[in-house]
C-alpha cells in the first residue's frame, strides 16, 4: 500500500477547518452560540488550538508543493496549495484568515478600531471560505455517486 500524504493532509485540513468554523461561529455571538452550547471558553480554546494546527498544515502543504516542484513530481489532486484556481483561492483566503486572526489575537487589549476592522475582515473571509468549501464539495459530488 502506497502512502499518499496529500490525501491525509487534505482530510486533516478539512476536519481542522470544520472545527475552526464551528468554534468560530460560536464565538461570533448569541446567534450561533448554541453550536458550542454557549460555552465560549471551550470555543475559544478549541478555535486557538485548531488555528495553530491550521497554520502547521499550511506550512506542510507549502513544503510539499515546493518539494513537488523541485523534484518535478506530478500534481496531486488532493493538495490545497498549488497552481490551480481553487488552490490559489484557498491559499489567499487561508493567509487572510491567519493574518486577520493574528491581529485579533494581538490587538485584543490595544486598539478597538483595529480589532473591529480585523473582526469584520475575519468574518467575511470565513464566510467566503465556507462558500468555497460548499462549492468544492458540489464540484466533487461525482465521487459520491454509487
Amino acid at each position: 500500500m502506497r502512502l499518499n500524504i496529500d490525501f491525509y493532509v487534505h482530510w486533516l485540513w478539512a476536519a481542522t477547518f470544520g472545527l475552526l468554523a464551528l468554534s468560530g461561529f460560536a464565538l461570533m455571538g448569541a446567534r450561533y452560540g448554541w453550536i458550542m452550547n454557549y460555552d465560549l471558553t471551550v470555543a475559544d480554546y478549541l478555535h486557538r488550538t485548531m488555528a495553530a494546527l491550521y497554520v502547521v498544515l499550511l506550512a506542510v502543504s507549502i513544503l510539499i508543493e515546493i518539494l513537488r516542484i523541485l523534484v518535478n513530481l506530478k500534481v496531486s489532486r488532493f493538495m490545497m496549495v498549488g497552481i490551480g484556481s481553487h488552490q490559489v483561492f484557498t491559499l489567499l483566503s487561508t493567509l487572510l484568515l491567519i493574518i486577520s486572526g493574528l491581529f485579533i489575537w494581538v490587538c485584543m487589549e490595544f486598539s478597538v478600531v483595529s480589532l473591529a476592522f480585523c473582526l469584520v475582515i475575519h468574518e467575511i473571509a470565513a464566510f467566503l471560505a465556507l462558500g468555497s468549501i460548499i462549492w468544492h464539495i458540489y464540484q466533487k459530488n461525482h465521487v459520491l455517486t454509487i
